[in-house]
């Protein structure tokens, strides 16, 4: 059937007025220039895009307005049109709210996004070196705090740097080993290594120049020199038997040994050093020792002890033993004799009238030539010699 012109006006409209009619709130969706880490935080400046889309057939949107409270408060901000854009660069937590409104008045529910960032690396706070010397390593305190996103491990609050320097060594300028400190936004800081520190592992040394491993005179005049060096914490003492600059002990024949020991100032030890020396004796012969006696004869050997300055020592105390004849032209030795009961056991005879001793040398079978008879004293090793000649 024909329809009448006026329906058709109202059918023309009830269809626009439908068209024309929005009830659906616009949608916003926001998103970060950078993804914060595992953790939750940022370590740089977010950028925060919102990004608003109405219906199709929707009235289109007419602005965004945002706002943000904490660390970076942003006043509630209203920008024309579907998109919107700003920057997060306060220190810790803030907290956006963000929504938009479309040309028919409808009005979003409100959305909200919390930003994390920390751009700062931990605060860390070491000891310096103290400037003393020390026998051991030594251990340097230090704390770190981060006031924003915290520190990554509580153990990094509180710690200590420590030297390693070998044993054997000494130094005035240790250095520490080193930690990385992180917060929660991975930032980092170094802590150490701290320099300066006085570590002195080593012994001092000593050098003894006198004495000597030698044979010195009773009563001889020696002057002791021995000296002790550390570059390290230094000479704490230093000494010997005698001092340095001091008279050797040469007063009793026989060995001794000569002790230097040393400490540096940590209390580091040196090894002890010793000399072993010998006292002894001068011997005068008291015979004529450029005449030659007849192979057969019996020769009186007499001699006299004395210390360096020509003073007689001779004394019964002192035992002298004759060991060895030894002739000098061929090096070799010959069987050494005794004249009976005179001297028993090869022992020279004291005598008190001579303040000397005196060994009678049977000569039987010696031939021509120039001897050494040897013998030594008790209590010393020196080898004394005194020579004598045999013609036939």
């Amino acid at each position: 059937p024909t329809r009448r012109s006026s329906d058709l006006d109202r059918v023309r409209i009830w269809i626009g007025s439908c068209a024309l009619a929005d009830s659906v709130a616009p949608s916003t969706t926001a998103s970060t220039s950078a993804l914060p880490n595992a953790a939750g935080w940022n370590n740089g400046d977010v950028t925060v895009n919102l990004i608003a889309a109405d219906d199709a057939i929707g009235s289109g949107v007419s602005e965004i307005t945002y706002s943000a409270t904490g660390a970076q408060p942003i006043p509630s901000t209203t920008v024309s049109g579907s998109l919107a854009s700003f920057t997060i660069t306060g220190q810790g937590e803030t907290s956006i709210t963000y929504f938009a409104r479309d040309n028919a008045g409808n009005t979003e529910t409100a959305h909200s996004l919390t930003i994390k960032l920390d751009t700062q690396s931990p605060n860390i706070s070491c000891g310096t070196a103290d400037g003393l010397w020390h026998a051991t390593d030594v251990s340097i305190a230090c704390t770190a705090s981060d006031t924003v996103s915290g520190l990554s491990s509580g153990l990094d609050a509180s710690f200590s740097l420590s030297t390693s320097i070998i044993a054997g060594t000494e130094t005035a300028n240790a250095s520490t080993n080193s930690r990385t400190v992180c917060d929660l936004a991975y930032n980092c800081a170094n802590a150490g290594a701290v320099n300066g520190n006085r570590i002195d592992k080593k012994a001092p040394t000593i050098t003894v120049t006198a004495p000597t491993a030698s044979n010195y005179v009773l009563n001889q005049a020696v002057t002791v020199h021995f000296s002790c060096a550390d570059a390290g914490s230094g000479i704490a003492s230093c000494t010997g038997s005698s001092p340095d600059g001091g008279n050797l002990n040469t007063s009793t024949a026989g060995l001794h040994t000569f002790v230097t020991n040393a400490n540096d100032n940590v209390g580091n030890t040196a090894a002890q050093v010793s000399v072993d020396y010998n006292v002894g004796y001068n011997v005068v012969a008291l015979f004529d020792q450029t005449k030659a006696a007849r192979s057969g004869s019996t020769i009186p050997i007499k001699i006299r002890l004395v210390d360096a300055n020509g003073a007689n020592v001779s004394s019964p105390a002192i035992t002298v033993h004759a060991i060895s004849i030894l002739q000098v032209s061929s090096q070799s030795s010959s069987v050494l004799q005794d004249a009976g009961d005179a001297n028993p056991d090869f022992d020279f005879r004291y005598d008190s009238s001579l303040g000397g001793y005196i060994f009678n040398l049977k000569t039987a079978g010696y031939g021509t030539g120039h001897y050494l008879l040897n013998f030594v004293t008790d209590g010393s090793p020196t080898l004394y010699s005194v020579g004598f000649q045999i013609r036939l």
